[in-house]
């Protein structure tokens, strides 16, 4: 939430100083061009939109962080994915005030096309994987393993279950180590305070927690819903007795 706001003051700062005190150095491409390239640019109406597009990214990114603050994870999902569409916007529209970027018959030129195809194909492919990781594990139980999927999936053979128990804290979070982290959703490999390295699949701000103690580590787990995470519990605590 917090580099959301820092990102969102950063945008509105360089729409400022765009738009208002003509700083066009900070628009990425034309601040390298030659002075031949430059000529050719509408610079002014190239910086007024450059400016107002700042400042509507801004506006999105505060909307993400109002919405994470207030744990309405999936709407926060829907709102961070105006930023890559209107990014692409922005690198279509901008070329209307660069005839460089066009054919002598006022088309896109074919290199433009390509660039703006390989920036979908990413944004697309993170988008995919941020939503994937998104997506509430699901956990199958029987008396001989306790499996839980999607990314950073872990099967637990029962007998390695040392004690199962539900908690209403986690332990301060130093680090992670090779996981996911997006907002309040917490998954794969991180380093906790007291309890050294654990395997996480929680909701941050949503307890109570599942404790799965083995020999020499921890496996901690959640859902949004209490409820179902009580249910997980019970169910876990049948098959290990």
């Amino acid at each position: 939430m917090y580099i959301m706001i820092g990102v969102s003051l950063l945008f509105i700062i360089f729409g400022v100083l765009i738009k208002y005190y003509k700083a066009y150095w900070l628009i990425a491409g034309y601040n390298t061009a030659s002075p031949k390239y430059k000529a050719k640019v509408d610079i002014v109406g190239l910086g007024r939109f450059m400016g107002d597009s700042c400042f509507i990214m801004g506006g999105i990114c505060l909307i993400v962080a109002g919405l994470m603050y207030f744990d309405y994870t999936v709407a926060s999902y829907w709102a961070f994915g105006l930023i890559p569409i209107y990014s692409i916007y922005m690198l279509i529209k901008g070329q209307v005030f660069d005839p460089n970027t066009r054919t002598p018959d006022g088309r896109m030129s074919p290199d433009i096309k390509y660039f703006l195809g390989v920036i979908l194909v990413i944004m697309l492919s993170v988008g995919g994987s941020l939503g994937y990781g998104s997506i509430a594990p699901e956990v199958t139980i029987t008396s001989e393993y306790i499996q839980i999927g999607g990314i950073y999936g872990i099967k637990l053979r029962t007998e390695e279950i040392r004690e199962v128990s539900l908690q209403d804290s986690l332990p301060k979070i130093l680090r992670k180590t090779n996981g996911f982290d997006l907002g309040n959703i917490l998954k794969g490999n991180f380093a906790l305070e007291d309890l050294g390295h654990v395997k996480l699949y929680v909701y941050r701000s949503r307890p109570p927690y599942i404790y799965i103690t083995r020999e020499h580590d921890y496996i901690i787990i959640n859902y949004k819903d209490a409820r179902k995470t009580e249910e997980l519990y019970n169910s876990i605590v049948s098959k290990i007795k």
